[in-house]
């Protein structure tokens, strides 16, 4: 299994190509939170993927259930705007 530092360096590398794969992104960011499931960084990436992704419901439930991501106010509001509440 790669190490967390490894696969941030997936991450980083996924985000800098040309065209972004916010799929392949999302499941890498996973694999991290599988290792560590309160890494801020990696759970702030993955509002981000999913808001990306159009998936403002998921985005919204991780932002409103981590306590790591109570400083997320423009990702909540982005959220709650796109989703008309």
């Amino acid at each position: 299994m790669a190490s967390i530092e490894d696969l941030f360096g997936k991450v980083e590398a996924l985000i800098a190509s040309d065209s972004p794969n916010n799929e392949k992104i999302l499941l890498t960011l996973n694999e991290i939170l599988l290792l560590a499931p309160d890494d801020a960084d990696a759970l702030r990436a993955k509002v981000v993927s999913l808001i990306q992704l159009q998936k403002h419901n998921q985005a919204l439930e991780i932002i409103n259930s981590k306590a790591a991501l109570k400083d997320c106010l423009f990702e909540k509001a982005y959220c709650l705007y796109r989703l008309n509440r």
